[in-house]
């Protein structure tokens, strides 16, 4: 019998400044089952890139993607990452700068919460939900 895990994300927001000021207001957000890394980062002087880094445990991040640099100045710059096919329950931004430097932002975490069980159809479990229809004469 074949089942399938659905989950549903509960999303923890996370509002950072540190590490020479370079982020503010690192969040993950959930819309029409894609997550969305987003952050601005206050500083883009001698940016090299911006690498975000996810992991299932707070020791064992990898690079999942690189963002370039949008400006080289000082003014604030929103960046968004779509995480879709990723299934990883914490991430982290690093600024890579050309001197070498690299401070990260906090870390945020996706807290997965397990549907409840369904009874199998054809083997398969399925959440059925409602389709919006219109009457017809």
């Amino acid at each position: 019998m074949k089942s399938i895990i659905l989950f549903i994300a509960a999303v923890t927001t996370v509002f950072t400044a540190f590490a020479q000021g370079a982020f503010n207001n690192v969040t993950l957000a959930e819309a029409h089952n894609r997550t969305e890394l987003r952050f601005t980062a206050t500083n883009n002087v001698n940016v090299r890139h911006y690498r975000i880094e996810a992991a299932n445990s707070k020791d064992d991040f990898k690079v999942i993607a690189t963002v370039a640099s949008k400006t080289n100045s000082m003014r604030p710059t929103d960046y968004s990452v779509d995480l879709a096919g990723q299934d990883y329950t914490y991430y982290r931004v690093a600024k890579v700068a050309m001197d070498g430097s690299m401070p990260y932002s906090e870390t945020v975490s996706v807290e997965k919460t397990k549907l409840p069980a369904t009874q199998p159809i054809n083997g398969t479990d399925m959440i059925v939900t409602p389709i919006p229809t219109t009457a017809s004469k």
